[in-house]
């Protein structure tokens, strides 16, 4: 059972508002009006049938591709949807997500469309994953719509791992070489100058400068690490406040450097879930509307809003995203080629692959100028951290010798 919000005019004309358990929206509907209320507002409440915690732990990608694969499957074999639902709900009863698939279940048998009982589960499905399975249950092609789903998330998930992959060296190489630093730093080098100066030796001023360094990293360490976590996760950290997600995005798309990046992400991004979009079925203004607010920046979803606008007026979606400047000349010349020939959604698909395949020989060509440039200013810094050790001793050497 669902609970639901509702507002509602009652018998002597009064506005009312409460909640009301039912399967469905339109038993909730039918339950007020046989008490003699005109219902002016209904929606799901989303918090009766599920705790919190199993909100948390329902989320996220993995469980939801593991349940359009199932249901591409079982769906393709023609088994009926409550049926599949059930089936599904067997294959995932070990996992977290099976309070979610059974509630899934339980409203689709009383009555509820697939779409509206996956809307309820706002932990679980996204808006995208709703209106892909929306549009294709009016056009009939159920089946299809799981198998779009289940392509457009595999390909999702195959380039986000061809750009971790390439990431994680650098990553690691970078974590290991600052956590050696501060060791040698904190630890290390205290221990050696508070020997020699023990021993009187004079101690250069590059060694004094990088004891009192040490010093200071040895007492606000923790302060240290604090500094670098944020740095690391401002990008989220500034995602959380309007003003701070307007300046991230404003610098994704202005700025030189980033921008050569940002751009073939968000343009891949959106160009492959509006191609998905439109193979269910869904209209090309309403596809707009929701591959624009999925593509990760307001400030690409402001120019994809305002190309939605002239796509209303009446006008040609080549020309309204040329108008946007969010794309390159050449995916525009394949919009145009889309258009008249009716094959937007493959088109599309093409910009998605080409922009992909852009930013992954961008981020090769960074990651094979960036893995020696650490290496080198890493062996650097160390260098002269060892340097800076080794001439008071060199001196103290010098003076025993004497």
């Amino acid at each position: 059972m669902t609970v639901f919000r509702y507002r509602a005019l009652s018998a002597d004309g009064r506005k009312v508002s409460g909640t009301v358990e039912a399967a469905t929206s339109r038993e909730a509907n039918q339950a007020l009006r046989d008490k003699g209320m005109h219902v002016t507002s209904i929606a799901a409440s989303g918090g009766a049938a599920a705790s919190p915690f199993e909100r948390v732990r329902a989320r996220g990608g993995e469980n939801a591709y593991l349940f359009t694969s199932h249901m591409r499957r079982l769906l393709r074999a023609r088994l009926p949807l409550v049926e599949a639902l059930d089936a599904t709900k067997t294959e995932l009863a070990r996992t977290s997500f099976a309070p979610v698939v059974s509630r899934v279940r339980d409203k689709v048998a009383g009555g509820a469309s697939l779409a509206e009982a996956l809307s309820q589960e706002k932990g679980a499905f996204d808006e995208l994953y709703v209106a892909m399975i929306q549009a294709a249950q009016a056009s009939g092609t159920l089946a299809a719509a799981f198998d779009n789903i289940h392509q457009y998330e595999s390909r999702r998930r195959e380039f986000q791992r061809k750009l971790t992959s390439a990431l994680a060296y650098p990553l690691v190489l970078v974590v290991v070489s600052i956590l050696v630093v501060m060791f040698l730093v904190a630890a290390v080098v205290p221990k050696i100058a508070a020997t020699l100066v023990a021993a009187k030796v004079e101690l250069p001023l590059v060694t004094q400068a990088l004891v009192l360094v040490g010093s200071v990293a040895e007492r606000y360490w923790m302060v240290a690490v604090a500094a670098l976590l944020l740095v690391g996760f401002s990008p989220r950290i500034m995602g959380l406040f309007t003003a701070g997600r307007a300046l991230r995005d404003r610098a994704l798309v202005d700025a030189v450097v980033l921008r050569r990046f940002a751009r073939p992400a968000m343009v891949a991004r959106f160009s492959r879930t509006f191609s998905a979009l439109l193979v269910t079925g869904l209209r090309v203004a309403d596809a707009l509307e929701i591959a624009g607010r999925v593509s990760g920046n307001s400030i690409f979803e402001k120019s994809i809003s305002q190309a939605r606008s002239r796509i209303v007026a009446g006008g040609d979606l080549e020309g309204a995203l040329s108008e946007s400047k969010a794309f390159p000349g050449y995916a525009l010349q394949i919009v145009g080629i889309g258009e008249r020939t009716g094959t937007l959604a493959q088109s599309f698909e093409e910009i998605a692959k080409a922009e992909e395949e852009d930013l992954e020989t961008l981020t090769g060509r960074l990651m094979t100028f960036l893995e020696p440039a650490l290496i080198v200013v890493m062996a650097g810094v160390v260098g002269f951290i060892v340097a800076s050790v080794l001439l008071p001793i060199l001196s103290l050497s010098t003076m025993s010798g004497g």
